[in-house]
């Protein structure tokens, strides 16, 4: 007969409701009140739950980040600060477009968060749905903008960075297009680098 001790013992992986409760405790403590966990789904020993941000029209509720607990150490894994501020620009921007207003910082220009999602989608619209914006900088010139690398990413080749640069207005929040010549040459260096790529994986 064998007898199974509290130190063999493997902890139990926490339930949805558990994981909910503790992500909604964290959240309340960073974020405030108006940030909620919803939406989990359970995957490689972790809880992933949505962090909506809660108007006063609770029905409205958008989701500005996420949020992760591990299953097993029962423990919210903590937001680093630029994932905090992250989540609070973009609970900014979604205040911002219900009173049909841009969301801007202390000097009046269009928050980093905004910017970027507006050149992703420009990306998207002109290059394809794998181009992104990342590593935005904000340019301080004549004309204040921001400024964000094209990134190229696919499940199963990985990423592609510093593709070229696109501009968003820091004052109207519009993207400042890239011309035709521009975009095939980042097409054509996405192809070449993707072929690449197959080539030295198939040696």
């Amino acid at each position: 007969m064998t007898l199974t001790t509290a130190s063999s013992m493997k902890p139990q992986p926490i339930t949805a409701v558990t994981a909910q409760q503790m992500a909604n405790a964290y959240l309340v403590t960073t974020l405030g009140q108006v940030y909620q966990a919803t939406n989990g789904f359970a995957g490689n020993g972790r809880w992933y739950f949505l962090i909506r941000y809660c108007t006063a029209d609770r029905q409205a509720a958008v989701p500005v980040g996420k949020v992760v607990v591990d299953s097993v150490t029962a423990s919210v894994i903590a937001l680093t600060d630029e994932q905090l501020g992250q989540v609070r620009e973009r609970a900014a921007v979604q205040m911002a477009h219900s009173r049909c207003t841009l969301a801007r910082d202390s000097q009046g220009y269009v928050l980093h968060t905004f910017a970027g999602d507006q050149a992703t989608q420009w990306l998207s619209d002109h290059l394809g749905m794998h181009f992104m914006a990342a590593e935005g900088q904000f340019l301080k010139t004549a004309s204040p903008c921001w400024q964000f690398a094209i990134h190229f990413r696919l499940p199963h080749t990985g990423e592609i960075k510093a593709l070229g640069v696109i501009q968003v207005d820091g004052t109207t929040g519009q993207v400042m297009p890239l011309t035709t010549q521009q975009m095939q040459t980042i097409q054509e260096r996405t192809r070449a680098i993707l072929r690449d790529r197959a080539l030295a994986s198939a040696a």
